[in-house]
């Protein structure tokens, strides 16, 4: 099943098994259905449930916040996840503290689906991985599916979870086969899950000879992993173990620790640009545990500049 497909299967099952289910979002309603076709049939099939809204996050945003108040779980489509800096202040201020105001312990269940990452030539605003400005909210959780994930159970565990989740889909999985690896890859690599409702997968080298490094990262950033640890594997003999997370600002700690002592190195890779990032915040908790190293961990993102709107760019 394609990546889009599944998400759209899993809105389709949360909208029949919860009346309290609703989706807010701009040109959601058939027959445009989105604008990466993620929502078609929904307001066909729910139609008082599905919310076409104007072209205003922030007033989204707000509608979602009181409709959760009062006990709705809007899930809430950001058409773009560059536009997501147009709710920070409704999600920060409202969302993720209303219920600490008023005693307790948890944020609102709101679930926001953040289409990012570039690859498709939309140009500097219409092609970020901006989820770096939401890991260090409290009481909200950064999702992230790849494609060796099930979307449709990770956003229906999303759904559920019991605070806020950004779900962070990658527009290029949106077309891709989920659960598998490609042709290219699939004779070479070994891959396993993790217990858990969001799950990490180690993929290794089906004949390892002891792995040299240990790739971090999570979403569509499996490919040049993947490609990463095929050229290392033909061209030099080394192998390389890539731990892929879906939680990604509530990370398994024990799950990277096992690899990182095989191999005894690390490598954050990531979209967003690099500084003050997901890479960061990762290194500086494996230093400060002791994680063991043979050398310096290191991370690589994105040039601190926009993106051109140039593919070869």
């Amino acid at each position: 099943m394609k990546h889009c497909d599944a998400l759209n299967e899993a809105l389709h099952e949360l909208l029949a098994e919860d009346p309290l289910a609703l989706v807010i979002g701009e040109d959601i309603a058939d027959p445009y259905g989105g604008a990466f076709k993620v929502t078609r049939g929904l307001s066909s099939r729910f139609e008082k449930r599905v919310i076409s809204t104007p072209i205003s996050e922030a007033a989204m945003m707000g509608v979602a916040n009181g409709l959760a108040i009062k006990g709705m779980r809007p899930i809430v489509e950001i058409m773009f996840g560059d536009f997501s800096t147009l709710i920070i202040d409704q999600l920060l201020n409202h969302c993720l503290k209303f219920p600490w105001l008023n005693g307790q312990q948890k944020g609102l269940n709101v679930t926001l689906r953040l289409p990012m990452g570039g690859g498709r030539g939309y140009g500097a605003t219409h092609s970020q991985s901006l989820e770096k400005y939401f890991f260090g909210m409290p009481l909200l959780s950064v999702v992230a599916p790849n494609s060796l994930s099930c979307a449709k159970t990770l956003l229906k565990n999303a759904y559920w979870h019991d605070t806020s989740v950004a779900f962070i889909e990658h527009k290029k999985l949106y077309p891709l086969q989920q659960g598998k690896l490609s042709d290219e890859y699939e004779d070479l690599f070994d891959w396993s899950h993790s217990d858990g409702k969001f799950v990490d997968t180690l993929i290794t080298s089906v004949d390892s000879s002891g792995p040299k490094l240990t790739l971090l990262t999570y979403g569509y950033q499996l490919f040049m992993c993947l490609e990463v640890a095929k050229r290392l594997l033909f061209e030099y003999e080394l192998d390389v173990e890539i731990v892929l997370v879906t939680h990604v600002n509530q990370l398994d700690w024990p799950f990277l620790q096992e690899s990182i002592q095989r191999t005894g190195r690390l490598l954050v890779v990531e979209e967003g640009s690099a500084g003050f990032n997901w890479g960061s915040e990762v290194i500086c908790h494996c230093v400060e545990e002791g994680f063991h190293f043979k050398s310096a961990p290191k991370r690589i993102g994105a040039l601190a500049q926009p993106l051109a709107a140039s593919r070869a760019l």
